[in-house]
């Protein structure tokens, strides 16, 4: 609640509610300090939100998954690891239902190592777990 008796503030972007996560108490480790990691999540988000999303959109409605393909492979040679920054950070909560829905509908190309071992990192994360997702389909 923003006060007492007042409503709540509604936040339906997935990218600014993990901003508000980050800046509660405790949420810091979810952001890098340093600037050279710090500007690879955003680079990391900006992907995934950028072109990750329309590709995936594509390849789940349009039958068409030549992009989404390409798209993984360019973020498999990008990993830094064991995340996708180094460190677990928002970079990978943002892209976890993404990625979890691609694998489970497609799989992920049998060339993207990285991407597999990052998902297994990710996916076996309790508080990921927790949030996966059966049916999907609404989502892009």
């Amino acid at each position: 609640f923003e006060g007492e008796g007042l409503a709540p503030q509604v936040v339906t972007q997935s990218e600014s509610t993990l901003d508000a996560i980050a800046a509660l108490p405790g949420g810091e480790s979810l952001l890098p300090t340093d600037a050279q990691a710090a500007r690879k999540v955003e680079e990391w988000r900006r992907r995934i939100n950028d072109l990750l999303l329309p590709d995936g959109k594509m390849a789940v409605l349009g039958n068409d998954r030549a992009g989404v393909e390409s798209m993984l492979r360019v973020m498999d040679k990008s990993i830094v690891g064991p995340f996708l920054a180094g460190d677990y950070s928002i970079a990978d909560i943002s892209a976890a239902p993404f990625i979890q829905r691609l694998e489970s509908e497609f799989g992920l190309p049998d060339d993207c190592e990285m991407l597999r071992a990052w998902w297994i990192a990710v996916s076996s994360r309790e508080a990921v777990a927790q949030t996966v997702q059966g049916s999907w389909w609404w989502w892009w």
